[in-house]
């Protein structure tokens, strides 16, 4: 819904700028526009070259109100272009301490009973904020299933992998912030995990996933709490990046959303040809918690504290 809202605001403003763009050459062009033979408004600001009679006082208030539509947007857009050229660009996630990558021997070769079979370190060129540079990936299976362990870096907010698994054709249904009662406990104040219950066809998957900052640290979007797909938080995250494109409040925007940069994500995956059991969905609840002790007890975490007091 918010990506058909998405395109129907930019059709409108698409449409905006095309209208007050004619008006304007309009004026520049024939100097003013006048009333037709045939009374027809729409005609008045497309077929300037058979202009006749004089200017009404409607048409005239039409004209200066489109005039002043494209002042408005123009000025709005040169105020977002500059800020995204400076202020945005002054937070460079390149310039950051570096973090070591994490190596295959972060995770045990059996977790549970769940045996490693491969490891890999997957670089991407990308220019878009759906994909991570960089992904670290491990595989484990046991009897018939398979699970996928992955560390994707860097991101510069919290980072919901839901619309990664959308864009791939799944339908999901995704529980945010789901509080973690497993027994494995460690210092680094870890709160919550983040589940989706994914179909595609013929196919079920189950996927655990939550943003950590450098420290190890959860990082949470502005609002976290239960409201992340409901309409105030949507108009909420449009007026703060809204706000932010036009250069209002952007240091203090990633300052709410990011503890220590950069952010990661750590998350696992199980897919299979049937529902997946409430039995199996506790197995990788236990199983993705202790990966996530296993995790931040490793050296990209330990070696690269730098925690606030």
């Amino acid at each position: 819904t918010g990506h058909e809202l998405l395109g129907i605001v930019a059709f409108v403003f698409i449409l905006a700028m095309v209208v007050s763009t004619d008006a304007l050459l309009a004026v520049l062009v024939y100097g003013q526009i006048t009333e037709r033979s045939d009374d027809s408004l729409l005609r008045v600001f497309t077929d300037a070259d058979t202009v006749i009679g004089s200017e009404i006082p409607v048409q005239k208030l039409v004209r200066w109100i489109l005039l002043g539509l494209f002042v408005v947007v123009g000025l709005v857009g040169l105020r977002v272009a500059y800020v995204k050229r400076n202020a945005l660009n002054s937070f460079d996630l390149a310039s950051l301490p570096a973090i070591p990558n994490p190596t295959e021997q972060d995770l045990p070769s059996n977790l549970n009973g769940w045996q490693r079979v491969s490891f890999e370190h997957v670089e991407r060129d990308v220019s878009t904020a759906t994909l991570a540079k960089d992904s670290f990936v491990w595989k484990y299976t046991k009897e018939n299933a398979a699970i996928i362990v992955s560390v994707d870096c860097p991101w510069a907010e919290w980072h919901n992998l839901k619309f990664c698994y959308f864009a791939l054709g799944w339908d999901i249904d995704a529980k945010y912030f789901v509080p973690n009662t497993q027994s494995i406990q460690s210092s680094r104040n870890r709160e919550t995990q983040n589940e989706l219950t994914m179909t595609k066809a013929d196919r079920h998957g189950f996927v655990i996933f939550a943003v950590v900052d450098r420290n190890g640290r959860e990082l949470v979007p502005p609002t976290r709490h239960r409201g992340i797909q409901s309409p105030s938080f949507l108009a909420r995250s449009f007026l703060q990046q809204s706000a932010a494109s036009l250069g209002f409040g952007v240091q203090a925007q990633f300052e709410v959303i990011g503890l220590e940069l950069p952010a990661t994500t750590i998350q696992v995956l199980s897919e299979s040809p049937e529902p997946l059991s409430e039995q199996r969905l506790r197995e990788l609840r236990l199983l993705y918690d202790q990966i996530r002790f296993e995790l931040l007890k490793s050296n990209r975490w330990t070696s690269s504290q730098t925690v606030r007091k």
